[in-house]
């Protein structure tokens, strides 16, 4: 099981960052939300990530930092979960929660989000 965040996973392409929020899909388990959308990626990858918190909900750099390390962390241990097939995603997720929750709360909340996201997927294939 591959549980590294490669530099090839991380999103970061303005177009595709771009056309994710134009087009893409949400699931939504407060307090983070996931936008996704399919896309044509050159890297041999299936998903690459990105993670946003908001400057007018945390004022602080370090409070937005600590969320998405900690986001970043629980992406990387459950990023094998999500049920993509052979299919390339973007995948940004967006913390819009007011409190600072612990890893093991985010953990849970990324569990919820890959069960609705697996849902939808299989959802589409019928």
């Amino acid at each position: 099981m591959n549980e590294h965040f490669p530099k090839v996973e991380k999103l970061k392409r303005d177009k595709i960052i771009e056309q994710l929020f134009k087009s893409g899909s949400k699931v939504k388990g407060f307090p983070m939300i996931l936008i996704y959308s399919k896309v044509q990626l050159s890297e041999n990858v299936a998903i690459q990530a990105g993670f946003s918190v908001p400057k007018r909900i945390y004022k602080l750099a370090l409070h937005r930092n600590r969320l998405k390390r900690l986001m970043r962390e629980s992406y990387r241990k459950s990023k094998t979960e999500f049920k993509v097939g052979e299919e390339t995603y973007a995948f940004m997720f967006i913390y819009v929660g007011k409190e600072m929750l612990s890893q093991e709360q985010i953990n849970r909340q990324f569990a919820k989000i890959i069960a609705k996201f697996n849902a939808e997927m299989e959802g589409e294939k019928l």
